[in-house]
């Protein structure tokens, strides 16, 4: 009794020739699934299937593990850039997602402060308002963020401050 190859849907033998599979095991980094489908005439699932059987795995666009090349790259660089112009200059084997939870592991934001801009904020904290203090003093800081560091981390309050001098005046 003769043995029948099983046809797919589209009457194509599902057997795989030793040259396609060298196709797909020499073009799949580089390649999607569905360039190799078109290029060897079949389904962009039966190339993916067929790879799979090779034990082919696609390897993951974005590495896993983080360099210290990379590392310093993204230290050094996110002072002065946003994580998708880091993600599309500095580092294009990394998505914005990744450049950020790596920031969030490192503890690494840009509203951290510096002694500097501690001290002004202690100095002209409880006397002008975050706006103004954004303005004169530290122009990459939000109001908000002012606001927050003054009410919240250094405990000066502008309206204790004023009442203190509403009181200074009339003694």
């Amino acid at each position: 009794m003769a043995t029948r190859a099983w046809r797919n849907k589209f009457g194509r033998d599902d057997d795989w020739k030793k040259s396609e599979d060298d196709v797909i095991k020499k073009y799949y980094k580089n390649n999607t699934d569905k360039q190799i489908a078109k290029a060897l005439g079949r389904t962009e699932g039966a190339v993916q299937h067929r790879r799979l059987s090779l034990k082919i795995k696609k390897a993951s666009p974005h590495p896993r593990f983080w360099t210290p090349e990379e590392t310093k790259i993204l230290i050094s660089k996110y002072k002065n850039h946003t994580a998708k112009q880091i993600a599309s200059d500095f580092l294009p084997d990394r998505s914005v997602p990744q450049i950020k939870d790596k920031l969030r592991r490192m503890r690494i934001t840009k509203s951290m402060w510096t002694d500097e801009e501690l001290d002004l904020l202690v100095e002209h904290g409880g006397k002008l308002s975050p706006k103004e203090i954004a303005k004169r003093f530290v122009p990459n800081k939000t109001s908000d963020q002012i606001r927050a560091k003054v009410l919240k981390g250094l405990g000066i309050s502008r309206r204790k401050y004023l009442k203190e001098q509403r009181d200074a005046e009339r003694n």
